[in-house]
């Protein structure tokens, strides 16, 4: 594992919710319109429960910049291209943004999550929607602002639609689009952020998964069962986050 893996495999594991991320992650973060959004969801009130029950779990604000680094770190070993890297990790950075519309007794609960809680929970991907909608209708410039309200913004509403084994919204919610090769990266991108989602969801201390020191076997096969035609991407994550 080289040093900047080492860096992210312990910021991925750290429980602080004040996110260390490369200076390019943070120059999107600090792009206004991006950051008013994340502020307002790292005020969301699941960092006072963290640190009032003394578990120093992780957050939805620290998870994004988990994701992002993942995104980043990927974008760099496959040579993609410095469009495709920024629509992937500003994707990545934003893809739980729509949990700011969830109460955070809800995210941060340790019991089995009601019927109704549920349903709540499952909206935030088109809440994600609205809000990348909201980001791109205040950007000024053109290229951006297309950027995120047609790719980025759809990339956050499919990041629990699972190409293979289902997941939500359901499929009428999703926006096709009708140029073959946005259709194609939308998909990529999407079923990739949702696997480092699920990844850094397994290792990361929440406050229903307390445990970080997770077997990579055990960690294999879960995403190999939900992601069965990512199998590359899986070994990636198992050999590169160990």
């Amino acid at each position: 594992m080289n040093g900047h893996n080492c860096e992210l495999n312990e910021e991925i594991r750290n429980p602080s919710n004040e996110p260390e991320v490369s200076e390019y992650i943070w120059n999107i973060a600090k792009i206004p319109e991006v950051w008013q959004e994340l502020s307002n969801l790292s005020h969301n009130g699941e960092d006072d429960i963290s640190k009032k029950d003394n578990n120093n779990f992780e957050t939805s604000f620290k998870h994004n910049f988990d994701v992002a680094g993942i995104a980043e770190e990927f974008a760099d070993c496959h040579g993609c291209s410095q469009r495709d890297k920024r629509v992937f990790i500003t994707a990545a950075l934003l893809h739980d943004i729509g949990k700011v519309e969830v109460d955070p007794k809800i995210l941060t609960s340790k019991e089995k999550i009601s019927e109704h809680d549920w349903k709540k929970i499952s909206q935030h991907p088109g809440e994600g929607w609205k809000i990348c909608q909201r980001i791109a209708a205040n950007l000024d410039d053109p290229e951006m602002k297309k950027e995120m309200s047609n790719i980025i913004a759809e990339i956050v509403l499919r990041h629990h639609f699972y190409v293979e084994t289902g997941g939500y919204p359901p499929v009428e919610y999703l926006h096709i689009k009708e140029e073959p090769d946005e259709e194609r990266l939308v998909k990529d991108l999407a079923e990739k952020i949702s696997m480092f989602d699920v990844f850094d969801a397994i290792v990361s201390k929440r406050s229903y998964n307390q445990s970080i020191d997770k077997n990579m076997e055990e960690v294999r096969d879960i995403l190999n069962s939900k992601f069965p035609d990512q199998v590359d991407v899986t070994e990636f994550l198992v050999n590169n986050f160990k």
